[in-house]
């Protein structure tokens, strides 16, 4: 069933509000600075997987329009419902759920963004009642690209939770490098990418690696110094970003990592040196099927194992900034056998009646019943697949080059926020909300001529992130409960029903 904006507003019970020129947004009077978008839905009637939709969409360009107010870490329903919205000061991205202690947590990166693509912040980790509970604050002796100081150096690429109860992030310093056999300057400028695995209680560091000290050759790299369209190298805003590392994934002891900027995707052993690497155009340690099977990926994960033959996740965008327009970009699922150094493509995940060209970002998520979830990045659209490769659902939520989500994701997700619901009262209707809460099934309204006689005068069924209950006549307290069948979770403040 195709959901069109103005049916998606409908059925919300929601505004547009004047923020964006080309694409609706959601308000609340609740919560009047929540402005998530209005999902366009598409769905085939096919079995989708369970869970809701986590992504971090954001502005391109800030020309006409506030990012900061449109910007957020969002969970919402697949029927455009929005769940729990995550607001910072600062961008943010991959919100994710993972395990802590054997405990589900939220994991979410926000900073500052670099000119070419990368970050300068923290890891924040959420417990289900969505208190933080760990900053994830990397302070290596960095140099950033811009001239400034960070408090916090983690790159907005990667926050990987371990089996070994330790997190990945990626970071980046700018460090001076003889490019001269690149055709660079000889007293020139790189972006080092650099692996820090952490522990999250001390944040002290378990395990590093980097780019430049791993012995990695130069002229791996496929953007060219010359073309100066990663950096020339000719000073620190213009380093070289010739690496340009966008996942890190621990199996067992080993890293595997995934180079952009070299189309490689690289396993390291537990002492950081390069085991193989699979080259998307010739192979690398491999013989490909075909050349160029993928190039600009992102998002690279083994499953479950480290034995051969392995099975290899990734988002094949195929296309960058100076590279684009000749091959869609997909979800590629290959096998890997590490003896006889051979690839099979298992699955190419593309629509092939809605072709979609990424120059940057994008994720691929296998999902509990074998579909799979394809976030296409830079272009602002999310699509699930069945075990067969045909489209069962897309959800689009904002203009092609104006809005993106570094990664997108279905997962499963229980909390119970520790603050309370909100509550508002204007012109006799008490509207209601809970930002997070995943397990509301009702609304109970309390209202009294005093705060000591209050009693219930209705209940209304929670569909949407905001309830109302029209009031029959003003009355001096007001309060709402908040009900999981006949359980109650959390009482709302006492407000003034005038």
């Amino acid at each position: 069933m195709l959901l069109s904006r103005s049916t998606c507003l409908a059925i919300a019970g929601i505004a547009p509000v004047a923020l964006a020129k080309l694409w609706p947004y959601q308000s609340f009077v609740t919560e009047p600075t929540f402005h998530p978008p209005v999902l366009d839905v598409t769905k085939t009637g096919d079995e989708l997987a369970d869970g809701l939709i986590l992504f971090t969409p954001s502005i391109q360009s800030l020309k006409d329009i506030n990012s900061r107010e449109l910007a957020g870490a969002m969970i919402m329903t697949d029927e455009g419902e929005l769940v729990w919205y995550g607001e910072t000061a600062t961008p943010q991205t991959n919100l994710f759920v993972q395990k802590l202690d054997g405990k589900q947590v939220l994991t979410r990166w926000h900073g500052q963004g670099s000119n070419v693509g990368h970050g300068y912040g923290s890891v924040i980790i959420l417990d289900d009642t969505y208190s933080p509970i760990y900053e994830i604050c990397p302070k290596p002796d960095f140099i950033s690209n811009d001239g400034k100081e960070y408090e916090c150096w983690a790159d907005l690429h990667e926050s990987f939770i371990t089996d070994q109860d330790t997190i990945l992030v990626t970071a980046v310093n700018t460090t001076k490098a003889d490019l001269s056999s690149v055709g660079g300057p000889v007293d020139g400028w790189i972006l080092d990418d650099w692996i820090f695995e952490i522990d999250p209680k001390t944040n002290e560091t378990i395990f590093s690696w980097n780019s430049l000290s791993a012995g990695i050759s130069l002229h791996l790299s496929k953007v060219s110094i010359e073309s100066n369209n990663a950096g020339n190298g000719s000073s620190k805003l213009a380093a070289w970003d010739w690496f340009h590392m966008n996942s890190i994934q621990r199996i067992g002891d080993k890293y595997l990592l995934s180079s952009r900027h070299t189309w490689s995707i690289i396993l390291l052993d537990r002492d950081g040196n390069v085991e193989w690497y699979l080259d998307g155009s010739d192979g690398g340690n491999f013989t490909l099927p075909s050349s160029d099977i993928f190039k600009w990926q992102h998002h690279a994960r083994i499953k479950d194992s480290t034995e051969s033959p392995l099975q290899l996740d990734c988002f094949d965008n195929s296309n960058s900034g100076w590279d684009n327009g000749t091959n869609p970009s997909s979800g590629l699922k290959l096998e890997l056998n590490t003896q006889d150094k051979s690839v099979k493509i298992l699955h190419r995940l593309q629509d092939l009646g809605d072709e979609i060209y990424t120059q940057s970002q994008g994720s691929f998520w296998s999902l509990d019943n074998q579909n799979h979830m394809v976030g296409y990045g830079s272009i602002p659209k999310i699509k699930e697949y069945g075990p067969d490769g045909t489209t069962r659902m897309t959800i689009r939520f904002g203009e092609d080059n104006l809005v993106q989500s570094y990664r997108s994701y279905r997962q499963e997700w229980s909390a119970t926020p520790f603050y309370k619901p909100k509550i508002k009262v204007h012109n006799q209707t008490v509207y209601m909300s809970w930002n997070g809460a995943t397990g509301v099934t009702q609304w109970d309204i309390l209202a009294g001529m005093s705060k000591d006689g209050l009693k219930s005068i209705g209940t209304v069924e929670k569909k949407r992130f905001e309830s109302s209950f029209n009031l029959t006549s003003p009355v001096p307290f007001v309060q709402i409960a908040a009900y999981s069948g006949d359980k109650l979770l959390r009482k709302s403040d006492l407000v003034s029903g005038f």
